[in-house]
């Protein structure tokens, strides 16, 4: 026998109340919950995700990787020039890509806060410089003010506390890109020279790669292996060098006057290290040399870049293909930011100006075959 039941609408109405119960209890359980985000959410830290911008100067080692915390790569960027252009850009990109150096990156510069800011990852630091360390109106060649702070790294550093692990510093102009992982120069230079073992009993110690194309400077400061404590001595050498010489138009110049001062007192407490380029810099000192090396695919560990008279010698396109393949870059980055574009400053233009107003400081050219490239330079 099938039994069928069935319930009529006054025993559906118990049903019914206990519905309307529940979506009520339900309702104030939401309302509540989203009572206590409202109140919750401003106390607590806010994620903010990378821009794609961002995102692009991320190293490309491999994810899981250790982040070298005991050393750091230091820009400067400095000069209205400087600012519009993309070159530090282009250093961090390279650093990142190429160098696949993933560590703290240092750029100081007299940029407005806002022209760096958003642009690079939370690895790179922008510090503003500070008024009292650029002494305006002092050198006769302008550029002299910039270049001083090549000699005051360590204090920047001392001011940052994320920066308190770091214990080796390599300072790179923006004008050079690197080529090749940077722990392959890391090691390189510290196995031949001792960049980074250098006697707590000894002298201090900076290492600068000679220069090969000038018979007038022992070193170029375009590239410094520093110590963070045991090139300090040799920084304010140089620095003083600056100062009691404010018609020197070239950094090198002071650099020459600690390297022979040292050499004559044992006690003078600091040495320049020239190191041998190797395969370790290379300059663009024409197009071949750039096309040749991008069909070897092989590139350095640091490549400079001219951005001065130099550059107007090679074809934008040329160079721009050049930058573009050292730089890694896509067809949107290329579009988008000009990464790769020849950037020009006048530079050549300071210098012979002050070639007018110090002919007796004047560097000729020697006669060796090719140009002094320095003169042009960072």
């Amino acid at each position: 026998m099938i039994h069928v039941f069935t319930m009529t609408s006054v025993e559906l109405m118990p049903k019914r109340e206990n519905l309307r119960r529940d979506k009520f209890l339900l309702g104030l359980v939401l309302f509540c919950v989203a009572c206590a985000i409202t109140i919750i959410i401003p106390d607590l830290p806010i994620e903010v995700l990378d821009s794609p911008e961002q995102n692009n100067f991320r190293s490309l080692r491999s994810e899981g990787d250790d982040v070298d915390s005991k050393r750091a790569i230091a820009l400067i960027s400095f000069g209205e020039a400087a600012a519009k252009s993309t070159l530090a850009e282009r250093a961090v990109l390279s650093i990142r890509r190429r160098g696949e150096f993933d560590g703290k990156v240092v750029l100081i510069t007299d940029a407005p806060e806002e022209r760096y800011d958003g642009v690079f990852d939370e690895n790179v630091i922008v510090m503003q410089s500070k008024d009292e360390d650029m002494k305006i109106g002092y050198f006769y060649d302008e550029a002299m003010k910039y270049k001083r702070y090549k000699t005051l790294i360590p204090q920047y550093f001392d001011s940052e506390p994320d920066l308190d692990e770091i214990e080796h510093i390599y300072y790179m102009d923006i004008d050079m890109m690197m080529g090749a992982p940077f722990q392959s120069l890391v090691n390189g230079l510290d196995e031949k020279y001792g960049t980074e073992s250098i006697p707590s009993d000894g002298n201090d110690k900076i290492f600068m790669f000679s220069d090969p194309l000038s018979a007038t400077y022992v070193v170029n400061s375009g590239f410094i292996a520093l110590d963070r404590e045991k090139s300090r001595r040799c920084l304010e050498s140089w620095r003083k060098e600056m100062d009691a010489n404010p018609g020197f138009p070239k950094d090198q110049l002071s650099l020459n006057e600690v390297f022979e001062k040292s050499g004559e007192d044992e006690n003078y407490g600091c040495e320049i290290v020239p190191m041998e380029h190797e395969n370790y810099l290379r300059y663009t000192v024409n197009e071949s040399f750039m096309l040749n090396m991008m069909d070897e695919e092989v590139y350095p560990n640091l490549i400079h870049i001219y951005n001065s008279c130099k550059a107007e010698k090679f074809s934008e396109t040329s160079t721009e293909l050049f930058v573009s393949d050292v730089l890694m870059l896509s067809e949107e980055e290329k579009a988008k930011h000009g990464y790769g574009k020849a950037v020009i400053t006048p530079s050549k233009t300071d210098w012979e100006s002050t070639q007018r107003r110090l002919p007796e400081l004047a560097v000729e050219e020697e006669d060796d075959g090719h140009e002094d490239l320095t003169y042009f330079g960072a």
